[in-house]
Parts: structure tokens; sequence; C-alpha cells
């Protein structure tokens, strides 16, 4: 009863046509890499240039962030890693300040190996999530054209 109420919408109107974006996607997905690999080079060369007491390290996590925008679940981890291994490289590498403790220096850097890891575990569940989500709005869109199809209309 209320169906009759309401006007009657022509499909053919409501519906969009396919967008061939794959190669905007994936211009913007080499971009996001380039950009994560950039910033792995730009924070560890700061960290090599600065004293071992200034908090340089915890700018590594910006790396693993920008993987939030990438399309692979295991990009965040790998850069995780390459971030921690980057971290403690920077550690060695980085020319001895007398006025700081070497344990208060290396519990700071295993914290911040720690949140990382932490972080890139939340940005694969993300990554993971979003594609499923993106997946399933697909398969959803393929019913509805197919059922459009199938009625005739």
């Amino acid at each position: 009863m209320v169906r009759a109420l309401l006007p009657a919408r022509d499909p053919r109107k409501t519906r969009t046509q396919p967008v061939n974006d794959a190669s905007r996607h994936s211009k913007s997905l080499s971009w996001t890499y380039f950009a994560i690999a950039i910033a792995l080079v730009a924070v560890f060369a700061i960290d090599l240039l600065t004293p071992m007491r200034v908090a340089v390290w915890v700018f590594y996590v910006l790396p693993v962030v920008l993987c939030v925008w990438a399309d692979r679940p295991a990009a965040p981890i790998v850069t995780a890693v390459a971030s921690s291994l980057l971290m403690i490289a920077g550690y060695e590498f980085s020319s001895a300040d007398p006025g700081a403790s070497r344990e208060v220096l290396q519990f700071n850097r295993a914290i911040g190996i720690l949140v990382l890891l932490v972080l890139a575990a939340v940005a694969h569940l993300y990554i993971k999530s979003r594609l499923a989500v993106q997946r399933t709005t697909w398969l959803q869109q393929g019913i509805v054209q197919l059922s459009l199809q199938l009625r005739g209309e």
C-alpha cells in the first residue's frame, strides 16, 4: 500500500556507468609507496644527523601511518619492520652523547619499536577491513545490476 504511494523510479537513470579508473588508482598507489620510501629515508637521515638524546625515532611512525592508504595489508608490517631496523641502525651509527644514559636511550628505542609494531598491526587490520568492505560493496552492486537485467529493466 505504501509502495503504491511512492513514485516509480526509472532504474536506468539511477544506475551509474562503470568507470575504468585502474590507471588513476595505480598512480595513487605508486605515489603512496614512493611517499613511504621517501619518509623512511628522510627520517633515517634526520636520525643520523641529530644527537641521540633527541627523540627523532618518534617520526618513524609517519611511514607506518602512510601505509593506511596502501592496498596491501602487509605494507604496514613490512614498513614497521624496516622502520625498526632503521631505528636500530640509527642508534648504532649515531655519535655517542655524553649527556645521555645508554640504557635510557635503548629503552626509549625499544618502546618505539613496540609502538611501531602495534601501530602496524592496527593498520594491517584496518586495510583488511577496508578491502573486505570494498569487496562486499562490489559484490552487492553486481547483484543489483544482475537483478535489474534479469527483470528486464
